[in-house]
């Protein structure tokens, strides 16, 4: 992706390009589909985990910065804005 293009495209256009593409970006219907699966591996921790970081979220948004190999380490990070995943990209020259 092009700096130019990240730049012109629309906030929730590249949140869902982004999930389908980027390993760290989730949705939080992803995250509530992962802390149910750990319910039901009675790894109840790890599921209080992520429902804390859903419940707590102040923002609202759908979109979540969350590395799932790391499990505890770090918790889920509501996306509010382009800059959140600024980082994650590699552009390519234009």
């Amino acid at each position: 992706m092009t700096r130019a293009r990240f730049e012109a495209m629309d906030f929730d256009c590249l949140m869902e390009l982004a999930a389908e593409n980027l390993n760290e970006v989730t949705t939080e219907e992803n995250l509530k589909e992962f802390a149910i699966e750990k319910l039901g591996n009675n790894d109840f921790g790890m599921a209080l985990h992520i429902i804390n970081a859903i419940y707590g979220n102040p923002y609202n948004t759908e979109f979540y910065r969350y590395d799932y190999s790391m499990g505890k380490l770090e918790p889920p990070t509501p996306i509010t804005e382009k800059a959140d995943i600024e980082d994650l990209i590699d552009f390519e020259e234009e």
